[in-house]
């Protein structure tokens, strides 16, 4: 069994940190509230020669290999799309009255899928970058999405799961899941019809999309940001406004580990996000105290 220990942290963001993307090489963007993309290392520990600069704050980043785009998603309702190759924007997506939660791109079916703050879908063009459809998904908030096959899945602010047909682009399904806002979706790494998610209630839920069961075992104290695998594991990575990240077996769902604030090292605010950079095998979170922190896997 993997277990993961401080290894180092920058913090040079000026505010709190909400996004965060792999990008090459062993390297992550980073973004926040202060209107910054960074480009960091983690082997090297650096910060690269890499800066955006945008005129709102930045709840979401995306990069999109295939085509070298790096696509930021802001609190007033756009998204800017980077080509990082050229060094330049492309597009600029402005599709929502409010901010814009995540950006998802499917090559496949050649779209660009925005979550709004609205409970709105607008759907883009991934050639032409031209507005497709809006689809009113909920009430609340949009925040987070996954791509399965020839469908998304959306968590709503209203705690529910919809399904989303990718071919005509219309809804298909709706489960509720959760009493409040879902805030994270992740497919579960050994099961393919179960799909784990989190939100405002601290609560980590399984549930079956073919039985409709539903699993739900408390997680933190306070809100859950993001669900993580950690790949060639039975591991996942759930990250809080607790100020700790917890590791958990999916196979039983029991607790691995806990990382937190000890001995000055850690975060010491809620931590919004985190991605495992796989060829250092490194856990890296982000959070309120604008610490971007690096977690070596042993």
């Amino acid at each position: 069994m993997i277990s993961f220990s401080f290894s180092h942290e920058w913090q040079d963001h000026a505010a709190p940190i909400y996004a965060i993307t792999p990008y090459k090489n062993n390297c992550f963007f980073t973004g926040g509230a202060d209107k910054i993309v960074a480009l960091w290392d983690v082997e090297k520990k650096e910060n690269l020669p890499f800066h955006i600069k945008v005129d709102f704050g930045i709840y979401h980043l995306h990069f999109s290999e295939n085509n070298n785009l790096l696509f930021i998603s802001q609190s007033k309702g756009g998204v800017h799309v980077i080509n990082t190759k050229e060094k330049k924007e492309t597009a600029y997506l402005l599709g929502h009255k409010k901010g814009v939660y995540k950006t998802l791109v499917s090559a496949k079916h050649n779209v660009i899928l925005c979550l709004g703050g609205d409970g709105l879908c607008s759907v883009w063009d991934l050639k032409t970058y031209k507005h497709v459809k809006t689809i009113p998904i909920s009430s609340g908030k949009l925040r987070d999405a996954i791509i399965i096959d020839d469908h998304v899945w959306i968590g709503c602010g209203s705690g529910n799961l919809t399904q989303l047909n990718l071919i005509n682009l219309t809804a298909t399904k709706t489960l509720q899941i959760a009493k409040d806002a879902i805030y994270t979706i992740l497919p579960h790494p050994k099961n393919s019809n179960i799909l784990l998610c989190a939100g405002k209630d601290a609560l980590i839920y399984a549930s079956n999309l073919m039985t409709g069961q539903t699993f739900t075992f408390p997680a933190h104290n306070f809100g859950i940001y993001k669900l993580l695998y950690i790949p060639n594991t039975n591991l996942i990575a759930s990250c809080s406004r607790d100020k700790s990240i917890k590791i958990w077996d999916v196979t039983d769902y029991s607790f691995v580990q806990k990382l937190t604030f000890q001995n000055r090292i850690g975060h010491t605010n809620s931590i919004n996000n985190m991605l495992l950079e796989p060829t250092t095998n490194t856990l890296v979170s982000v959070g309120d105290d604008k610490r971007i922190i690096a977690w070596k896997a042993t």
